[in-house]
């Protein structure tokens, strides 16, 4: 079962074939929307909870995108106005990870436009409901551990931290 719903197989594709979705055509990420409070957050999760608090939630799930099963954590960040920033991190390596990295690029470039390349990392920006800017960050990791992981991350900084 798809747990945080980053991947969603076409009846019409084999199955090792995986077409890419990060979102609802009315949410930023998975069924969530920066600005959301935790409750909302918590009820739209599917993942298994490692830590929930008014400020910070974990998650682990494990996501299937044809005969590959990928470990992810997902964190949710609050403050007193709700959603500012979520972290997906998608555990793979090897060249499924370089291919999935190239399907999350050309979603993201394609939902937001041409990317900014920020040392080894890809970045977007699209308007938020309170008129500000959520940046988008696509990056290839490697954990203190060395495994290699895919993150990305939405971010509605507070005006003065622009």
């Amino acid at each position: 079962m798809l747990s945080i719903g980053l991947f969603s197989c076409d009846m019409q594709k084999s199955a090792d074939e995986v077409e890419f979705s990060l979102a609802s055509d009315s949410a930023l990420f998975q069924n969530v929307n920066m600005g959301d409070a935790p409750a909302e957050v918590r009820k739209s999760e599917t993942g298994v909870p490692v830590f929930l608090s008014d400020t910070l939630m974990n998650y682990q799930t494990r996501l299937q995108a044809g005969k590959e099963e990928i470990e992810t954590t997902v964190y949710y960040n609050f403050d007193e106005f709700g959603l500012f920033e979520i972290q997906a991190d998608l555990f793979i390596s090897g060249s499924e990870r370089d291919s999935l990295f190239e399907k999350m690029n050309t979603h993201l470039t394609g939902k937001y436009g041409r990317a900014s390349r920020r040392f080894e990392s890809l970045s977007w920006t699209t308007p938020s409901a309170s008129n500000t800017l959520i940046e988008i960050s696509l990056s290839k990791e490697i954990d203190m551990e060395g495994n290699p992981f895919i993150s990305l991350n939405y971010l509605e900084p507070l005006n003065e931290q622009l």
